[in-house]
């Protein structure tokens, strides 16, 4: 297979090796379940729904998505209806990212620890954060911020780092919108030691209480040592000017959310062993592409795959559930239409309509197809049925 749109391929590259990849391990019930989903998406194994047009021109039996998150085939809808509730969410005001980064070295903890480790991520970077706008030399006021984890880097290597859109103002106790005093949030060099020293002591004191869990072959005793280690080292802390906007950065990341951590596009060639996949930032590297073997893609393809029920994406400040007040009160005070039933989006009425795919219309007359049978599990065989007038 070979072209820069190669529909299918992930689902080709799994159906081609996963036999091969189990042999000899254990696969997570994650890893198991992703793999059958994305084996099994708009087969038979699925289920079925039946299409039909309006006018009675064209009749069609096709199979379901697995809509598993991880599947890239079939997040692209998910993805549109996540990233429209973001930007429903969102305050009209500039924004500020900021990415959290942490050394290589505590990666085999996340790996054996993925939903403590995550959890004590997310909060060390607020409660970092918390630290600078409480205070009224960088902003004196609460603002919203909106937090995406992601534990991959651009060759799928283990890379866990957390995306940070937070508001460049916020609101104050006195009900008063300020705006950050600079162009930028704060100075990375002082942040970055703030996030080191909350997020080593919430893992030293997770691993005094039995909360973290050494990983196979090694002992509680050498991870202090290795956080103690790290203490004394700088971590990286990227923050970024303010965007007017978060709206090119939320759908930057949706893609990542629901898809799994690689789009097909990126996947040049693949020669039923190795894929040539091209780099999101070619001008980086000296080459614009690199190459895994099938049995590597589908090891690192699995190790991101998020456990059953963990939330990627989480709200802090003006955006979390309980603030829905002060969210409000942040709405009118930049002239901002209040969200529907006093929550936190704006009226779903008040966005265009998604349009069509071509897909769901009337090869004949144009009319939009309407769904008029769905079966969950099929039991009958053969590929899909068409039917037309």
């Amino acid at each position: 297979m070979r072209g820069r749109k190669m529909r299918g391929v992930i689902r080709e590259v799994f159906r081609g090796h996963i036999d091969a990849f189990r042999a000899g391990r254990k696969l997570a019930w994650r890893e198991e379940r992703a793999a059958q989903q994305i084996l099994t998406c708009r087969t038979e194994s699925q289920g079925y729904h039946v299409v039909r047009c309006e006018n009675g021109h064209f009749e069609d039996k096709r199979f379901n998505s697995c809509k598993h998150r991880s599947c890239p085939v079939c997040g692209t809808c998910g993805t549109d209806s996540w990233v429209r509730r973001q930007e429903e969410r969102a305050l009209p005001c500039a924004y500020h990212q900021i990415v959290f980064t942490m050394p290589d070295g505590l990666h085999p903890l996340w790996l054996y620890n993925r939903a403590v480790f995550t959890n004590l991520l997310f909060k060390a970077a607020w409660a970092a954060i918390r630290k600078f706008t409480d205070d009224p030399r960088w902003l004196g006021a609460t603002p919203g911020m909106m937090a995406f984890f992601q534990s991959w880097g651009e060759t799928l290597n283990t890379h866990v780092h957390l995306h940070v859109l937070i508001t460049a103002g916020g609101l104050a106790a006195d009900g008063r919108w300020v705006r950050s005093r600079q162009s930028f949030f704060c100075p990375s060099t002082a942040l970055s030691p703030v996030f080191r020293g909350i997020f080593r002591a919430a893992l030293l004191k997770a691993l005094a209480q039995g909360d973290l869990k050494a990983p196979h072959g090694s002992a509680p005793p050498y991870w202090r040592m290795l956080l103690n280690k790290f203490g004394r080292q700088d971590w990286h802390v990227q923050i970024d000017p303010a965007y007017e906007h978060p709206r090119g950065a939320i759908r930057y990341l949706g893609a990542y959310m629901r898809r799994g951590p690689i789009g097909e596009s990126r996947i040049r060639r693949y020669d039923q062993q190795a894929l040539t996949i091209a780099y999101k930032r070619p001008d980086e590297h000296p080459q614009p592409t690199f190459e895994l073997q099938a049995l590597e893609f589908i090891r690192r393809f699995l190790t991101h795959v998020p456990p059953k029920g963990q939330r990627v994406v989480r709200h802090f400040g003006l955006f979390h559930h309980r603030l829905r007040l002060q969210l409000e009160q942040a709405r009118r005070i930049l002239a901002q239409e209040p969200a529907a039933g006093g929550g936190a989006r704006a009226p779903r009425t008040a966005k265009p309509a998604r349009p069509i795919p071509p897909a769901m219309r009337c090869p004949h007359c144009g009319k939009p197809l309407v769904v008029v049978k769905v079966r969950f599990r099929s039991s009958s065989r053969g590929p899909p049925e068409s039917k037309a007038a």
